[in-house]
């Protein structure tokens, strides 16, 4: 709750912000001329709509600031948890897992990460897996509500964050694998219907500024990781082999802190190969379907996200702790005091990988030393990483600007660079050299460096 602010939270934030305060959705924080986020300042279309009307609701009852804008995805992470031990719970022979897997599914080095930042995407999984457990608890019973219900939450989910389609599937897997999917003029109804109104809502929001929609919706296919790192959303349909090498590099080695958290990566990837390699394990139903839900998650995200972003992986680790725990079940076999052991090392390394994290932060290196710095230069207009507003507010005065106001032609007296800014710059020197000349220059010209950090450079307009 208390690291460093990311760009991303001030950028979700902002437009949030301005609902609640100015009744429209535009983000005044980024600026948009010259690129493919025409329009942002009127609407916010780079992103699905439902987190960011939650936000100016929650912020309305409880005030605008970060830890509140955290607390939102604090409280989708517990939800989230809540739904997969309803989940586990139903389905027939995991539910002795469950209790074990949440418990350790709440320690996760990962999992908290993703809880306890301003995204969205605890928002999408607890939507997405919250239509899992109500189909489970309804289906029996109900089957017709328990369908309509669960796609209804998942088409929720859907206008927080598009990776929720994997929860549409997973809904159809549960259908079939449990009761047999028949496609019946009711059954395509209630499936359909929800997606049908969730589309309409979208399409409605859109229609107020169809070019702004268009360009925006088209530009995030690979957006801004497209812009710093040359990533493709969609590059895993092309070339899948190189695709799952980075999934399992960047996504998972390179997401984990070192020793602590890839040991219990490395754990987590024991129990899969565990349940493998046991017929009696993969062999029972309930088992089988949640290996059947990992591999959808698995190649869903190997496959449609090219970005391959660690925040993806809280839809993924639900089912991978659930795979763990099962096989952890069986690798002790009834022997209490190998169970303690093995649940208190995986316990002592969740905890180390958490410490290690905290440790790290730049919080007090170089956030903090930074809006010290800046706060001295009252009234000044500042071109730099949106994460510094949370501090300094959101009045208009800083706006990230990679670009330096060369097409804006907003000329600022300060310009903040953070590791971020510096690989759009170097990559900006064959995609866009005009800006990244008109950048150089002017810090070449006109201004000097007044403070430096292991993140951040601050430059200031003027001649020592």
């Amino acid at each position: 709750m208390e690291s460093t602010p990311i760009p991303n939270e001030a950028w979700f934030a902002d437009p949030a912000l301005n609902l609640l305060q100015h009744g429209h959705l535009g983000t005044s924080i980024l600026s948009s001329e010259g690129t493919w986020l025409a329009g942002i300042d009127r609407h916010t279309y780079w992103v699905m709509p439902l987190h960011l009307v939650l936000q100016a609701a929650w912020y309305k009852a409880f005030g605008f600031n970060l830890l509140t804008l955290r607390l939102l995805s604090f409280f989708c992470g517990l939800g989230l948890i809540a739904a997969w031990y309803v989940i586990l719970r139903e389905i027939p022979g995991t539910a002795r897992a469950a209790p074990v897997c949440v418990f350790l599914l709440a320690l996760d080095y990962q999992f908290l990460r993703s809880a306890t930042f301003g995204r969205m995407e605890a928002l999408c999984a607890l939507l997405g897996s919250g239509g899992l457990a109500v189909f489970l608890l309804l289906n029996a019973r109900h089957p017709g509500w328990a369908r309509l219900a669960a796609h209804a939450l998942a088409a929720l989910g859907l206008l927080a964050h598009p990776s929720a389609f994997v929860y549409t599937l997973d809904l159809l897997v549960l259908e079939f694998f449990l009761s047999g999917w028949r496609p019946t003029p009711r059954a395509m109804i209630a499936t359909l219907v929800p997606y049908l109104v969730a589309g309409a809502c979208l399409l409605t929001w859109a229609s107020a500024d169809w070019p702004s929609f268009l360009s925006q919706l088209g530009g995030n296919i690979s957006g801004f990781a497209g812009e710093y790192e040359g990533a493709r959303r969609f590059s895993g349909l092309l070339h899948p082999w190189t695709a799952l090498s980075a999934e399992l590099n960047r996504r998972y080695l390179q997401s984990y802190p070192p020793w602590a958290g890839l040991a219990v990566l490395w754990a987590y990837a024991a129990g899969i190969v565990w349940i493998l390699a046991r017929a009696p394990l993969w062999k029972d139903r309930g088992v089988r379907l949640v290996l059947i839900l990992f591999a959808t998650h698995f190649c869903f995200f190997w496959l449609f996200d090219g970005l391959k972003l660690s925040n993806y992986l809280i839809h993924l680790l639900p089912l991978i702790v659930a795979l763990a725990t099962i096989s952890g079940f069986d690798f002790v076999a009834g022997r209490r005091s190998l169970a303690a052991a093995l649940l208190l090392a995986l316990v002592f390394l969740q905890a180390s990988a958490v410490r290690h994290e905290i440790r790290r932060s730049n919080l007090r290196e170089d956030y903090q030393p930074v809006v010290q710095l800046l706060r001295r230069y009252p009234g000044r207009s500042i071109a730099g990483p949106a994460e510094l507003a949370f501090a300094l507010g959101f009045s208009g005065l800083l706006q990230d600007d990679v670009r330096m106001g060369c097409y804006s032609g907003r000329r600022p007296d300060i310009y903040i660079t953070s590791h971020w800014q510096r690989r759009w710059l170097q990559r900006a020197r064959q995609s866009e050299p005009a800006a990244a000349a008109c950048v150089q220059n002017q810090l070449d010209a006109g201004f000097h460096r007044i403070f430096r950090s292991p993140d951040y450079e601050v430059w200031l307009r003027g001649r020592p």
